[in-house]
């Protein structure tokens, strides 16, 4: 049998799950406000841990050079699918949206 206490099993058990805290009792323990505090401190301590913000600013930059591909291939996806005209309305409502050097 393990002669360590319950409370530092805890802990442990605690520490080994990625919680990032000093007190991480109060996240599985705690009531009231100080699970709201210690819920918070833990999503901020992850955000800055993981750079949430830098995947997050990768992803929209990928997002937007994906855009461009897209209405080319959507472009002239038109010119199969539907008539002429429709076609030449889609390429002047590109060029109206897309921003002018």
């Amino acid at each position: 049998m393990d002669a360590r206490p319950a409370q530092d099993q805890k802990r442990e058990v605690v520490m080994t799950h990625g919680v990032l805290s000093e007190d991480p009792e109060d996240l599985f323990h705690g009531t009231g406000l100080r699970v709201v505090r210690a819920v918070l401190h833990e999503a901020v301590l992850r955000l800055w841990s993981d750079d949430a913000f830098g995947m997050a600013g990768n992803v929209a930059f990928r997002a937007l050079l994906a855009i461009f591909p897209f209405l080319i291939f959507t472009s002239s996806l038109t010119a199969f699918v539907g008539d002429r005209s429709m076609a030449d309305d889609l390429i002047h409502f590109l060029i109206a949206i897309v921003p002018l050097p």
